[in-house]
């Protein structure tokens, strides 16, 4: 199988990095996937990353941080994975057995893990028996080839997911849930603001994919 690269972007304004960190050094651990982090803080993390690169100004989102730590490597294939998980021992080698599995049967958007804290459709704390389809994911801890990604990915917090996830099965590809299961904290990068990340993601789908409206939101 193709090599893949695990990307993750991070934000803390008060400069604690234990998630981050906790999050990385599981990986480490129960794999040797590389791993590149796109940060944004008051001072860099001290993290056992094979590649630390400060984020721009201009990652303001979680769309647009993703999109400069995608940009940091080359492999075909990334990990995406959120800043504060923790994974399972199994945890990376379910994901990449899956991720195969789900391409022999056709083209393949996001290959997903199941959390403790996730959408309702991804939220359990058993593994499912096999890899099955979904219509929507979000890729907290996903595979997804880089061509399946878009050339500019949406520059906002809520309902990227949803929207990428509806412009790649447009354009033919189906998205899948793994046995793979990691401890998700969740949303520590954006805040706990649900009505805040609510208006402000339905705002920029009204302005921007007018066309989603009703659809993701």
């Amino acid at each position: 199988m193709t090599a893949f690269t695990a990307v993750i972007a991070s934000r803390r304004d008060d400069g604690d990095w234990r998630d981050l960190d906790l999050a990385v050094r599981s990986l480490r651990h129960y794999s040797t996937v590389p791993i590149v982090v796109a940060w944004q803080g008051p001072a860099a993390p001290d993290i056992p990353a094979d590649l630390l690169v400060e984020q721009p100004d201009s990652c303001a989102t979680f769309g647009a941080a993703y999109q400069f730590a995608a940009g940091l490597t080359d492999s075909p294939l990334l990990l995406v994975c959120n800043d504060d998980i923790v994974a399972c021992p199994d945890s990376v080698d379910l994901l990449v057995t899956d991720y195969q599995v789900a391409a022999d049967v056709g083209p393949v958007g996001f290959v997903a893990a199941s959390a403790n804290y996730a959408r309702p459709s991804q939220q359990r704390l058993r593994p499912l028996e096999r890899p099955k389809p979904a219509r929507v994911v979000s890729p907290f801890f996903a595979v997804v080839e880089r061509a399946a990604l878009p050339e500019r990915w949406p520059d906002c917090n809520w309902y990227s997911d949803d929207i990428m996830c509806v412009d790649m099965a447009a354009a033919g590809r189906t998205h899948w849930l793994s046995r793979a299961i990691v401890h998700h904290i969740g949303e520590r990068s954006t805040g706990r603001d649900h009505g805040a990340l609510d208006r402000d993601g339905r705002k920029w789908v009204l302005e921007h994919r007018p066309d989603l409206a009703g659809v993701v939101c």
